[in-house]
């Protein structure tokens, strides 16, 4: 027997990375592309600070992750997030 919940339909996921050498637009492609697809969903990953409050401020609709309300873990409040 397998371990398929037969109650939740199937979640269908396409993951895309976008990965490249600094200063060649990988940041402006993937802004202008969520402004050009609003109705899809994204996950965008960075380490670096500047990057997060470039994308805030181009995409106000994205939420960065915050210690305080993942209770000193930003991982807490991702999860909440995507869940």
């Amino acid at each position: 027997m397998d371990n398929v919940n037969r109650n939740k339909p199937p979640i269908k996921q396409k993951i895309q990375v976008w990965d490249a050498r600094m200063g060649l637009g990988k940041t402006t492609g993937m802004i202008n592309f969520i402004k050009e697809h609003p109705e899809n969903k994204y996950i965008f990953a960075t380490i670096y600070d500047t990057e997060v409050k470039r994308i805030l401020n181009e995409l106000p609709n994205f939420r960065e992750p915050s210690k305080a309300i993942g209770k000193g873990r930003k991982r807490n409040h991702f999860i909440q997030l995507v869940g």
